[in-house]
């Protein structure tokens, strides 16, 4: 057992499957799991803040010249841990160099090809158009994210998987995914001398938490997002240099991540938005120059999903997944403008708690 923890101020990383006996997050205190499990024998967040458990997203960068802005990692990088680490793979995608001529498409998003829990992203956003076209944005996550809809979840059967008992609408072991990178914006059309702007780069996916406890402790404590895997923020694509050339496109948010909480008993107030599960808003497009269009915004991405099991609950299960409402489309422009960043959807992105 690792004792009694109380965690007031600051950010507190863990580097292994922890075992507490009392763990409480008070104050301003933030608890970064790094993919690890959380065990306890109580968890106490009556009086914890927003984000007091976290693995959101990394922003992505926002471009500011001809350059395309560089990929920023997911929130895990390391190879140890539980669960699935986000690795370089789950490296935000990053934005395409705008140019005098066609500018660079930019970076498609990681697609892990199996069915997970995370939330996908959409695609970045196309550069803006001048004497020759922008570069597309790139291509957003493909996989299909299988929707726990019914039914208990079991323990972890062998690392990075979860099974369905009798009821679930899938009884197969589904494996763990975090939420799946955004892709890049496309640069910039030129007007032959004078280069587009930069696409904006994507952002990270949000990632796993996962929580065992005999008894969870919320006493009045109704804050939103006491526990959060919000997708990244997309970075903004970059202004035109000058002349005639376009704006750079705004990058794709990542897709929201994946917490599941099994405890004996949830004592004390619920809040209507205590797990937060949103995926990253897209980044916006730059302005063009002189006749050059502004780049279009990149799609926030799709809402990741989240389960609690309160075993001592008349109704022992809630869940709420987003992942079905899809990525949004990105904002497009027909102006030297850049289109605005568009936010992810609304719909499923909380979970009581």
């Amino acid at each position: 057992m690792d004792g009694n923890v109380t965690i007031s101020s600051g950010l507190t990383t863990i580097t292994q499957d922890m075992q507490y006996n009392t763990l409480t997050i008070n104050g301003t205190g933030v608890l970064f799991p790094n993919n690890h499990i959380i065990y306890a024998h109580t968890l106490d967040l009556s009086a914890a803040g927003n984000f007091a458990i976290e693995a959101n997203g990394n922003t992505g960068n926002t471009a500011t010249s001809a350059t395309g802005a560089t990929g920023v990692g997911g929130t895990v990088t390391l190879s140890g841990g539980t669960l699935p680490n986000q690795g370089s793979v789950y490296l935000g995608a990053a934005g395409g160099n705008g140019s005098t001529g066609v500018g660079v498409a930019g970076g498609a998003a990681y697609s892990p090809g199996n069915q997970g829990n995370g939330g996908v992203s959409g695609a970045g956003g196309t550069g803006g158009a001048s004497t020759s076209a922008g570069g597309a944005g790139g291509a957003g996550a493909t996989n299909w994210i299988w929707e726990p809809s019914t039914g208990f979840f079991s323990f972890k059967t062998v690392t990075s998987y979860f099974v369905g008992q009798v009821g679930g609408n899938n009884p197969n072991p589904q494996p763990v995914y975090p939420g799946t990178n955004g892709a890049g914006g496309g640069g910039g059309g030129g007007d032959g001398t004078n280069s587009g702007g930069g696409g904006g780069s994507a952002g990270s996916g949000g990632n796993v938490i996962i929580i065992y406890a005999c008894t969870i402790l919320k006493g009045t404590n109704t804050t939103s997002g006491i526990i959060s895997v919000l997708g990244g923020t997309a970075g903004n694509g970059a202004n035109a240099v000058g002349g005639n050339a376009a704006g750079g496109g705004g990058g794709s948010g990542g897709g929201g991540g994946w917490v599941y909480i099994y405890a004996g008993s949830i004592v004390g107030s619920q809040g209507t938005s205590g797990i937060l599960v949103g995926g990253g808003p897209g980044g916006s497009g730059g302005n063009g120059s002189g006749t050059g269009k502004g780049g279009n915004a990149g799609a926030g991405g799709s809402n990741g999903s989240a389960q609690v099991i309160n075993l001592s609950s008349t109704t022992p299960y809630t869940y709420v997944t987003g992942v079905l409402a899809g990525p949004t489309t990105g904002n497009t422009t027909s102006t030297s403008t850049g289109a605005i960043a568009t936010p992810a959807s609304a719909t499923n992105n909380s979970l009581a708690f």
